[in-house]
């Protein structure tokens, strides 16, 4: 993948996720963060496996070589779920626009594991730029 297209899906992704989380407000208003939670890992799994019935990765993958590979995606959805839940009984009394601020700090935590764990690094102008980030959603989040 091109880099220019993987910037192009970053900010697709950045869009989608500040209207889910919109529409994940509306929900809980309606039907309750248990459900709107239960029901959102229902759809998504619908959701998924079309992702992945349609994919060139369908037929690559081998059960009985790479199981020790799906401990990933079971910590990654209980680290989800975890945040989805919170998230969702958080909009029961917050409005949208502060608790998707306070979740959407979520990058720091991604930052520090990725320093920590995965040895990344950061150079100057990316730390400047995470700096601002942070700055930029603190104050958003100060008038709320």
């Amino acid at each position: 993948m091109k880099l220019k297209m993987a910037y192009v899906l970053a900010i697709l992704a950045m869009v989608t996720l500040g209207i889910g989380n919109f529409i994940f407000k509306i929900s809980t208003d309606t039907i309750g963060p248990i459900y709107t939670t239960l029901f959102y890992y229902v759809f998504g799994t619908f959701i998924g496996m079309s992702f992945w019935w349609f994919s060139e990765q369908k037929s690559a993958f081998q059960i009985s070589t790479q199981w020790s590979g799906l401990i990933w995606p079971a910590l990654a959805a209980l680290s989800i779920a975890l945040s989805v839940l919170s998230f969702s009984t958080a909009l029961k009394s917050l409005p949208v626009s502060l608790a998707s601020t306070i979740l959407n700090l979520s990058f720091i935590v991604t930052t520090i594991l990725g320093l920590m764990i995965l040895k990344e690094s950061l150079s100057l102008k990316d730390i400047v730029a995470i700096l601002l980030a942070v700055t930029s959603i603190v104050i958003f989040g100060l008038g709320k």
